[in-house]
This record gives structure tokens, sequence and C-alpha cells, in this order.
């Protein structure tokens, strides 16, 4: 592996994290058992619609958005929270090739502030795609976006896939060979959401969206968006050394945090802001500066 940068900093996993929880639910459920309580289609909407999960009769359709993110957790057999939490980090960890750990800093902030996953979590619940307690597999969705990663642990993440499952360092199978084509369907079809589309056509490989983190745009190479906090990058190339093994599934896992006390959305929660400048008819969004688009790519095999 060569790194070039800031490749050690960490920062949180965000959406990158639903792709090894569905790899997980599909390795303890089987395929057959995720396409038919999940689904297998994007849904041509934003990654937080409510609309789409009302229009398919409560079904997500997809892991990679959140609604089918939240359903997807509450298929991870666990006998409750703790469990259920384990297996998770567990599964993140040995795609990472390590022991990965949970930023509470950013896990508090998010939990305080998830109301719309909460909302989607009680929709799925009244429509009975839901499998366990609702909070509970709400508060687990955030857990793992929270996990922190490097660059080289996304790398390795995303040549994991086109290695047919197997981790790049370590060598231990992570998914099974049956899994990883529709693993890589998943994130074709809605790994950039509503872009997915034109990425495939454009690039022709699958990838994975989130609102932080690094890009991999191959087998070779990794780059950092900028960390919240930003910090000097130091400009180096190394060559890594072996990576350490993740170890037992739970070895090391961090309990799941308390659940904050949550509370209703007061009126100083919604500050006035200044409408959105108009955008000429015909251009296209584009991000701000001094952001990346964040993707997990594992690349093409063969």
């Amino acid at each position: 592996m060569i790194e070039e940068g800031d490749t050690r900093a960490e920062f949180a996993m965000e959406s990158i994290s639903q792709v090894s929880s569905m790899a997980l639910v599909m390795e303890e459920t089987g395929g057959k058992a995720f396409r038919a309580k999940i689904g297998t289609d994007p849904t041509g909407m934003a990654f937080n619609s409510v609309m789409a999960l009302e229009m398919h009769a409560g079904k997500p359709l997809s892991a990679l958005v959140n609604a089918g993110a939240i359903a997807a957790v509450s298929l991870v057999p666990a006998a409750g929270a703790e469990e259920r939490w384990r297996k998770i980090l567990a599964a993140q960890s040995a795609f990472a090739g390590r022991q990965l750990a949970l930023s509470e800093d950013i896990n508090s902030s998010e939990q305080a502030a998830n109301f719309h996953n909460r909302t989607i979590a009680w929709l799925l619940y009244g429509a009975g795609s839901i499998y366990c307690d609702p909070m509970q597999a709400c508060d687990a969705c955030t857990c793992q976006c929270s996990a922190l990663i490097t660059v080289t642990d996304l790398a390795a993440m995303g040549a994991t896939l086109p290695a047919g499952g197997v981790h790049p360092l370590t060598r231990a199978r992570v998914v099974s060979t049956g899994n990883v084509p529709r693993i890589l369907a998943e994130m074709t079809m809605e790994g950039l959401y509503q872009s997915s589309g034109d990425w495939a056509y454009t690039v022709a490989c699958p990838a994975r969206a989130a609102s932080a983190g690094a890009c991999s745009p191959s087998r070779r190479d990794s780059w950092p968006s900028p960390p919240s906090r930003r910090r000097s990058t130091r400009s180096a190339t190394a060559s890594a050394g072996s990576s350490p093994s993740p170890g037992s599934p739970g070895a090391g896992t961090q309990p799941l945090p308390a659940p904050r006390p949550r509370r209703g959305r007061q009126a100083s929660d919604f500050p006035p802001s200044a409408p959105p400048a108009a955008r000429p008819a015909g251009e296209r969004p584009t991000l701000p500066r001094g952001r990346l688009l964040t993707a997990i790519i594992p690349g093409r095999t063969g």
C-alpha cells in the first residue's frame, strides 16, 4: 500500500458504515431474506426520503439509504442492543483490518439531533419493516456512523470486495464470495444516491458516498477530505507495514452509549436563515469549496 499525506488522521465513517452492515446482514440472514425484507432497488430519491418509503408501502428498497440502513441493523441477530452493537463494530473492524473505536463526541452530537431518522424508524415499525425495537435500531444505526477510520482503512475496505471478500492485508475472509456481487450491485445502484446512474455511466465502477471521509478512485489511491478541525497536512510517502488482524468479534468493543434524554425541538433550535441563492437554469450543483465527495470505490477485477 502506498500512502501520501495525512493518511492516519481518523474521521467518522458516516454512511460508508452502511456497506459493512449490509454485508453483515447478508452473511447472517442470507441474500434471499435480505432481498425480501430490505429490497434491492434504487429509490431515485434523497437518502432520507420519507416519500420513497411511503410510495413503496414502507419497504426501504435499499440498505444504502437511511430507511434501509435502519431496517438492516434491526435484522442483525442479537439478544439486545449491546450484542447488536458488538456485531456491527466487529464487522466494521474486519473490513478495516484492525479494531475500530467509536467517537463518543460525534455519536453524542448525532444522537441528539437524529429526529428525522427516529421518524423513519417509527414509519418502518408501522409498516412492519423493522425487526427490533425502533429506537434501538435508530440508535445502533447512528452509532455505526460514528466509528472512526483512516484513509488506509478505507482503501483496505474498498480493496476487500474486488479481492472476493478477502482482506488484502490480513488475508482474513470478511465476506463470502457469493455475497460480493450483491454488495457491488447495491453500491452501483444506490451508492451515490440520485447520482448513481451518472457515476456508473461515466466511471463504470461501484462506489459509496458519504458526508465525510476519503475518496478512493482505484485500488491504489486514497485522499482524505478536510477534517472539521483542520490541521496542517504533511506531504510524505511511506510503505505500509502489515495491518494487525481484526481479532475476535467483540474484542475491545466499546459498550453502547446510554441513550440521551430526548426532547422536542424548541423555537430556539431554528435560527433564521437567508433563502438560498437561485441557481441559473441548467447549472449543476457543486460541492462547497474545501470539501471532497466521499466514496469507497472497490475498483474492478479481471
